[in-house]
């Protein structure tokens, strides 16, 4: 009886792991098996009491089949603390906790919960494979590619974790890695499942927009209500198409028919901090507060937060948010943010330091975004000197859009407005699109009292940045002017 449940909890709880004993042939009725049975037809086992280890335990096990949360939630939950108390070296009470917090949308201690039963023993890949997946969606990208690399030694041959290990390569924006394991994966097996969504992914990732429409519309043939279809069709529309009332449409599908899921739920913040739109009458506050109530340590809400103080020059706030970020999670988007705020906040010192050491921390070449931000520090502390060193640095070897930069903040330390604007024409020729040098170029025409041009360059910012207000505002002004 002991073998033949060691083996029915391997099969159930271990899937990729061998079972390298003879499984004895038992026929005899035993509650503990008998249960196991009814888990199996996704049933959930009601005749077992609390008392042994086994008898707390084996009931949750329906967990792992994704059922059975709403009706026994608390159920569950009591019996898996008794499971722990009594066993608590055992793995599966942290795990299939996980898995009950994840089912019922409690992110923050699903994730705590795996972590827990992976640290506590990493034989137990379910609970490293559901930790890989939160710490990627919490932007925790190295944890999840550190476990994701483990896993993938140990089961090579696992479609699972081989698509974990490809959606650990794309975040980290190594779209090479990543395509060569998702393409291998849909050579053996080319179905509507988990990698055909990633190679889509991976074509919007590289602006492949044809491509992922094409492979959009096959999918539509057979299933237009599918979480991923909705979200990556949506992200087609709106960075393709540009067509937001479409791409709002799906979300809006999307959100209800999977109001839980952090993914969504997530899209939904984004398309309305950027679009300046509500999803189903529900604003970007109301998502990233969904996001935080899942997880008060969601990296990506807060992120959106501080984008979102920083776009209302609410400081006070958004210099708390940064610095979690930026001591927490120190990414370079992170980095850019918490400088930025500093240089809200006219603390160009601050500003200078964090963009002076990610500057020189970058094992080669900063990159664009880095250059950027130390520029713009050192040209707000006044550090003139420093910003032309770094800016001839870089002048002869710089691509288009960071060559406008660099030309931009030539013009700005010009002796003469004459000598500025030919510096602006020169960066809006390496960069027709910097909304830095349109903007700088609407000033120098509004100084000079030249309205009608002023209104042109406004009007190709406002292009680039249709819900700005302080852009509005300014071509409301502008056109009374005229």
């Amino acid at each position: 009886m002991q073998l033949t449940l060691a083996t029915r909890l391997m099969r159930l709880l271990y899937p990729f792991e061998t079972i390298d004993w003879n499984a004895p042939n038992y026929q005899q009725t035993d509650p503990y098996l008998d249960a196991l049975t009814q888990i199996e037809k996704g049933l959930y086992p009601q005749n077992l009491g609390m008392n042994t280890f086994f008898d707390a335990v084996i009931p949750a096990i329906i967990l792992t089949k994704g059922v059975g949360v709403q009706e026994y939630a608390d159920a569950l939950e009591k019996r898996l603390f008794i499971a722990r108390n009594l066993n608590p070296s055992s793995v599966l009470p942290s795990y299939l906790l996980g898995l009950l917090y994840e089912q019922r949308g409690k992110l923050s201690d699903a994730e705590n919960y795996y972590q827990t039963a992976w640290e506590q023993d990493e034989s137990c890949y379910p609970a490293g494979m559901r930790f890989a997946y939160l710490a990627l969606f919490s932007n925790n990208i190295e944890t999840s590619y550190k476990i994701a690399e483990k896993l993938y030694a140990r089961y090579p041959n696992a479609v699972t974790i081989q698509l974990l290990l490809a959606e650990t390569y794309l975040e980290k924006g190594n779209l090479e890695k990543a395509e060569e394991i998702v393409s291998a994966v849909l050579k053996k097996n080319n179905d509507f499942g988990r990698a055909f969504f990633l190679q889509v992914r991976l074509h919007i990732e590289k602006k492949e927009y044809l491509a992922a429409n094409a492979m959009l519309d096959e999918f539509a043939k057979q299933n237009k209500v599918d979480k991923d279809y909705l979200s990556l069709r949506h992200r087609v529309l709106l960075e393709w198409s540009k067509n937001i009332a479409e791409a709002k449409q799906c979300l809006e599908r999307a959100a209800s028919f999977y109001p839980q899921s952090p993914d969504v739920v997530l899209a939904c913040a984004n398309f309305c901090f950027e679009t300046k739109n509500t999803v189903n009458g529900k604003t970007a506050n109301d998502f990233i507060n969904a996001l935080l109530k899942q997880n008060p340590r969601n990296i990506l809400a807060i992120r959106l937060l501080v984008k979102e103080d920083i776009a209302e020059k609410r400081w006070g706030s958004a210099f708390e948010r940064a610095q979690y970020l930026y001591e927490n999670n120190p990414s370079e988007e992170d980095i850019v943010l918490y400088a930025r705020v500093c240089a809200g906040m006219n603390n160009w010192e601050e500003a200078v330091t964090t963009a002076q050491a990610a500057y020189n921390a970058a094992s080669k070449q900063p990159s664009d975004e880095i250059i950027t931000l130390y520029l713009q520090a050192l040209y707000g502390a006044k550090k003139y000197g420093m910003l032309v060193q770094v800016i001839n640095r870089h002048l002869s070897d710089a691509r288009s859009a960071l060559k406008s930069v660099l030309i931009y903040y030539q013009s700005l330390l010009a002796s003469n407005d004459e000598d500025k604007l030919a510096l602006l024409r020169s960066s809006l020729l390496s960069d027709p699109r910097s909304s830095l040098t349109l903007f700088a170029l609407y000033e120098w025409y509004f100084r000079h009292k030249d309205y009608r041009k002023a209104y042109y360059y406004l009007q190709q910012v406002i292009a680039l940045d249709p819900y700005n207000k302080t852009y509005l505002q300014l071509a409301e002004k502008l056109e009374r002017l005229q």
